[in-house]
């Protein structure tokens, strides 16, 4: 959701929303650039290119609820995947007797002949990537923040539903090595979607 917006001249690194893009664009045409970025610090110079008093009670609630919209449709979406996966996994591995807190399960033996086992890593490691692919679609480029936050929610949840804090070192290996193929994959993708979002403003209208 946000764009870098780099001044080559000044050695600044401006971060924008990418719905931005279009105003700054057009914006300058009609007031100097140094005072769209001020109205923009300032907190005046709302998502849409509007504006709004920077002392706003609505101003300052914007953005954190932007945030925790964006975190519960990522959660949604990991169980969401994590589930689908884990059915398809049981079925084309004739498992049946993984329960509903399977996602949780960090108690399983490790052992390539257990069959449970593998499922369970199995569902792991494609959630984790698919997953990083669809959190693009909701946060853009900031899928590395949104994954290690989802991460902690699960971790959290994880040790609420087996009333124990995980211990066993494959099952940090597994979320591990699925975190970084989130952020990987997934920042992958978001730099072939929005690598256009890169904006250079002029700085003669400075």
């Amino acid at each position: 959701m946000l764009a870098s917006c780099e001044l080559e001249g000044g050695g600044r690194t401006v971060k924008v929303s990418s719905r931005l893009r279009r105003h700054f664009e057009t914006a300058k045409r009609s007031k100097p650039l140094h005072t769209i970025f001020t109205e923009f610090y300032s907190g005046q110079l709302t998502d849409r290119g509007d504006q709004k008093s920077p002392g706003s009670w609505t101003s300052r609630l914007c953005s954190p609820q932007v945030v925790l919209q964006n975190l519960l449709i990522c959660v949604i979406l990991f169980y969401t995947v994590y589930y689908a996966v884990l059915g398809m996994c049981c079925m084309m591995l004739k498992v049946y007797e993984l329960d509903v807190l399977a996602p949780f399960d960090f108690k399983t033996n490790p052992s390539w002949l257990n069959t449970n086992y593998k499922v369970l890593l199995i569902s792991t490691q494609v959630t984790y990537l698919v997953c990083g692919l669809l959190f693009v679609l909701v946060v853009e480029e900031w899928v590395w923040d949104y994954a290690i936050s989802v991460t902690i929610l699960h971790v959290a949840i994880t040790s609420t539903v087996m009333l124990e804090f995980p211990l066993t070192s494959h099952w940090w290996a597994a979320l591990g090595s699925g975190l970084i193929s989130m952020i990987c994959g997934g920042q992958a993708f978001a730099y072939c979607l929005f690598k256009d979002n890169f904006i250079y403003p002029d700085l003669d209208e400075f």
